[in-house]
């Protein structure tokens, strides 16, 4: 019973990111029940296999999600990610928080995410600043910079 009540909370959680906890009907909740499960599994799998924890990878998708990214562009986005968190000796969470947050300031798709990631990399180990240091930067720059017309990169190598 505990792991049904778990679950029905992890698929509201999961409307409510998908902008949909209205909708009760069986094909989204198949779809949302299988998203969680995916998604479970990619942190499990990441757990197992990377130096973070499973429950760290967890947390970075809980940030993507935060940011409404689907499902699909949330696993997809964990790899890239991964790379930033390690480069930038921060924990997962923060890398996907400090990337979601610049990827939103540029008004890009999350099929940026890996452009992002590798922007910000080359921006940090390029320069007297730290991942943490340059996202603070960043995340205020980017909208105004996205809005007048500067590029991610261009940005990235002003900040």
């Amino acid at each position: 019973m505990a792991a049904y009540a778990r679950w029905q909370g992890d698929v509201l959680e999961l409307r409510v990111a998908l902008g949909h906890p209205e909708r009760t009907d069986a094909a989204l909740l198949h779809a949302q029940a299988h998203a969680a499960v995916t998604d479970a599994a990619q942190a499990r799998a990441l757990g197992e296999s990377t130096q973070f924890t499973a429950t760290e990878a967890a947390d970075a998708q809980g940030f993507f999600a935060m940011a409404g990214f689907k499902p699909e562009a949330i696993m997809s986005s964990m790899p890239s990610t991964l790379d930033l968190a390690k480069a930038g000796k921060i924990d997962l969470g923060a890398a996907a928080d400090i990337a979601s947050n610049i990827l939103s300031g540029f008004n890009l798709p999350a099929a940026q995410m890996g452009r992002v990631n590798d922007t910000l990399t080359l921006g940090f180990s390029s320069s007297n600043t730290s991942l943490s240091q340059l996202g603070d930067t960043m995340k205020y720059a980017a909208p105004i910079a996205s809005s007048v017309g500067v590029k991610l990169e261009e940005a990235a190598a002003m900040a």
